[in-house]
């Protein structure tokens, strides 16, 4: 699944807005992946994350977002990316643990960055 550039921005912007302190990976390949990417979030508190994100998550798809151009790509595909987010995987980076979503990309993601604190761990 491809998320679209915009609604993943959004996302990003609502978990930075509730002081959740996280890494935005949009290239991550994880255990299995052979060198497949998919997004992921570190975090010393990744619960943190999880749970945040799945407050907005809820949140987007059980409200109008009529100004917004992922709006239609989000009524289509809610119930599908409802259930990827209930599929993410962990991994320790140390300090850090990271969340990550098999099969979740970014639209157009090496073009522009947002969100988070993007790095490269």
């Amino acid at each position: 699944m491809t998320l679209p550039k915009g609604l993943f921005n959004h996302i990003c912007e609502e978990l930075e807005q509730n002081d959740v302190d996280f890494t935005v990976h949009e290239d991550y390949s994880g255990r299995g992946m052979y060198g497949d990417i998919c997004v992921g979030f570190s975090s010393e508190n990744v619960m943190a994350v999880v749970f945040r994100l799945g407050m907005v998550i809820a949140e987007l798809t059980n409200n109008d977002n009529p100004n917004e151009d992922w709006t239609d790509w989000l009524e289509d595909n809610k119930y599908s990316l409802c259930d990827l987010f209930t599929r993410g995987i962990t991994d320790s980076l140390g300090l850090k643990t990271i969340v990550y979503f098999k099969g979740l990309q970014v639209e157009n993601s090496q073009e522009d960055d947002s969100g988070g604190e993007e790095d490269d761990e």
